[in-house]
């Protein structure tokens, strides 16, 4: 988590005065009974000083909890010192010029883009957690977004997750957001709120928006995985989310593979009978039509070359298209006779008994927020897949609650070692 004050700057900031900040902006009162300035030097060189509330910040931010701390910090200390002198001198903290509050400075943000939008996020951010900040219109997704990476970085996700939900902002899209068009705009309005569930901890944005970037796919992974330092932090999610939605997709194009793998095998008269049940003498032809009829449809439609075009999960990352598009391929698949006397004798039936279970259970394949947090270990389809054997009319695997969309059922199909689409018995 962001809390870990370490990284903090290592100077002796109780040692600061306004004379040494001269190059800093004016203050700006967050509190105007604030018994701190908070230098910020992270969006320029210069800084910025926040009057701000020690009690407040240690209340809402376990990160500056810790870091205010007398028993902590030299920081806490020094500060627990300089305002036991002031109130010898002053009446009350209002009364406290600003050029004799103790001061400390903060630097290191981690992921927070350096931005001027950010200078506007951090303010907010004060002002939430002082509860003085002012009703928001509607603000674009990609500054809430920078909000949710201050709140995680300074840990205070409580006041900041109620603010976002109390505005209405996430129940309504800024107009901003509509209005955006192309497909790497779209990816990035998933992404940043796919970032701010994960921040906020708002499950339903997560399974949602997960499941989105799973299904459609992403501009990011034509080449694999590669993390670049210089884009926004939503480009590639942390903490092993990115890699996760990369697999799942991976997997999921492997399970579709192996609908069509399995019907061409049925069909390669590997099994002891045909597949053809009329018990005619030519039911041995009429599987080698079927099969060659469907070699002819798959590859004519460029999902088959002799082998899976998406079958294998290294291939997964060259096909930019959405999940749905393959599915409606192989429900395409028309039936064919090899001449009047055989009826229903093609795959089409399977492929639709096998299609009908397996939609429902693709559209659900994102990312459980509650699991992903607290049994990540078990339920990551990258670090510990289910493998073995899985089975058309398979029970269903238990899951850890009512609101887990049955994903371990779904986890165990997509990541088997091995599929049998054959329809149970009636």
């Amino acid at each position: 988590m962001s809390g870990e004050c370490q990284e903090m700057d290592g100077n002796d900031h109780d040692n600061l005065r306004v004379d040494d900040m001269s190059s800093a902006s004016a203050v700006i009162d967050i509190c105007a009974r604030g018994d701190l300035l908070l230098h910020v030097k992270h969006y320029n060189d210069v800084g910025q000083l926040y009057r701000v509330s020690v009690a407040i910040l240690r209340k809402a931010s376990a990160y500056f909890d810790t870091l205010l701390n007398p028993n902590k910090f030299s920081e806490g200390a020094a500060i627990q010192s300089q305002l036991r002198e002031l109130t010898r001198s002053h009446v009350d903290v209002a009364s406290m010029p600003t050029s004799e509050l103790p001061r400390v400075s903060i630097s290191d943000f981690g992921h927070v883009p350096k931005a001027k939008i950010s200078e506007s996020a951090f303010k907010l951010f004060l002002d939430i957690l002082h509860n003085v900040a002012t009703s928001v219109s509607v603000p674009r997704t990609h500054f809430i977004a920078i909000l949710a990476l201050i709140a995680d970085r300074f840990d205070a996700i409580g006041p900041i997750s109620s603010y976002v939900i109390n505005s209405g902002w996430k129940k309504k899209p800024a107009k901003q957001d509509k209005n955006r068009k192309s497909d790497l705009q779209l990816e990035s309005l998933r992404r940043q709120k796919l970032l701010i569930g994960l921040s906020l901890g708002f499950q339903d944005w997560v399974h949602h928006y997960s499941s989105e970037l799973i299904y459609q796919g992403s501009e990011k992974w034509m080449s694999g995985l590669v993390d670049d330092d210089g884009e926004a932090p939503w480009w590639y999610l942390p903490n092993g989310v990115e890699e996760e939605l990369f697999h799942r997709r991976g997997c999921i194009f492997e399970t579709v593979g192996s609908i069509q793998s399995h019907f061409l095998h049925l069909y390669s008269h590997t099994s002891q009978r045909p597949q053809c049940r009329l018990g005619y003498d030519s039911s041995w032809q009429c599987d080698s039509f079927q099969l060659g009829e469907m070699i002819r449809f798959f590859t004519r439609k460029g999902t088959l070359s002799m082998q899976n075009t998406f079958g294998k999960f290294q291939d997964a990352s060259q096909y930019t298209g959405n999940v749905e598009d393959l599915l409606s391929i192989l429900r395409q698949c028309p039936t064919y006779q090899i001449d009047k006397n055989h009826f229903h004798c093609g795959p089409r039936s399977g492929l639709e008994a096998a299609l009908t279970s397996v939609v429902p259970s693709l559209s659900r394949t994102g990312i459980c927020l509650h699991c992903w947090r607290h049994n990540r270990s078990e339920d990551s389809w990258a670090k510990n897949p289910t493998g073995g054997k899985w089975y058309l009319g398979m029970p269903r695997l238990k899951s850890v609650s009512k609101d887990c969309y049955d994903h371990r059922s779904i986890k165990a199909m997509c990541t088997a070692d091995e599929r049998d689409w054959t329809p149970p018995p009636a």
